[in-house]
């Protein structure tokens, strides 16, 4: 159960945050709610597939892999399913789960896994949602529901209103052209499509330690800290779409 005070720490925090970091959002979270993992997902649903605009989560193991399964063409229906929730919503999250990596919350596939849908105000044509999964130890979902849900609800309304409104009131932090060299967007793409740096650097023929510093290139101009956030970055800004099927000769 969540402590009331820590609910108005939360709210003060986010009230401070002319533009929340999502990444320190969700870490709040995750130890205030006992959660094991929280999503923060901004996209479209249109001509069966889903364009992702902002996808955070927390803990970040295999970003990579998150972003491929929500974008499936099997999995759309049950992201149709996210983006329809009109209240907060208990889902099955298993869709979503495969073979557990190393560091990542354990979330088996041998039995459904709940998780709470809370959408989010967005303008036409978008849709957003914070998904939680309660911790393991939390075996009454209705009751942690029943404490959580409105305190949840609305530090994730206030969450979204202010990232949305300091992208409204700064476009030009999101739409100024970052100048990535060709190499960096190769090696961009590589790794959005999951590959790792010795692979990428198989792939590309130079040195594992040359992918890594692109990718160190990369993160700086886009004003990122880890590859996660680099490969949301330059997906919303355009920047490597299209080379993750194939990348630039």
């Amino acid at each position: 159960m969540v402590q009331h005070e820590v609910y108005f720490d939360v709210r003060m925090w986010l009230e401070s945050q002319e533009a929340p970091d999502p990444a320190a959002f969700l870490i709040k979270l995750h130890s205030a709610f006992s959660a094991r993992l929280l999503v923060y997902l901004d996209g479209s649903l249109a001509e069966g597939r889903l364009d992702v605009i902002r996808l955070h989560h927390y803990p970040t193991a295999d970003h990579r892999r998150l972003s491929r399964n929500l974008r499936e063409q099997r999995h759309l229906p049950h992201v149709a399913a996210l983006f329809s929730a009109l209240e907060p919503t208990t889902i099955d999250w298993s869709p979503f789960v495969e073979r557990r990596t190393r560091g990542e919350p354990d979330l088996s596939q041998s039995q459904p896994v709940a998780a709470v849908v809370y959408p989010l105000l967005t303008s036409a044509g978008h849709h957003a949602c914070l998904i939680v999964i309660p911790s393991p130890s939390i075996d009454d979902i209705a009751a942690w529901r029943m404490a959580n849900d409105r305190d949840i609800a609305s530090l994730a309304a206030i969450f979204h209103a202010r990232l949305t409104r300091s992208v409204e009131i700064h476009p030009q932090k999101h739409l100024t052209a970052v100048r990535l060299t060709r190499r960096e967007r190769e090696t961009l793409a590589w790794i959005a499509g999951g590959k790792s740096y010795w692979e990428t650097a198989m792939i590309l023929g130079i040195t594992e330690r040359t992918v890594r510093y692109f990718m160190a290139n990369a993160r700086r101009k886009l004003d990122v800290v880890n590859n996660s956030q680099a490969v949301a970055e330059a997906v919303w800004q355009g920047l490597i779409p299209r080379l993750i099927e194939r990348p630039e000769q």
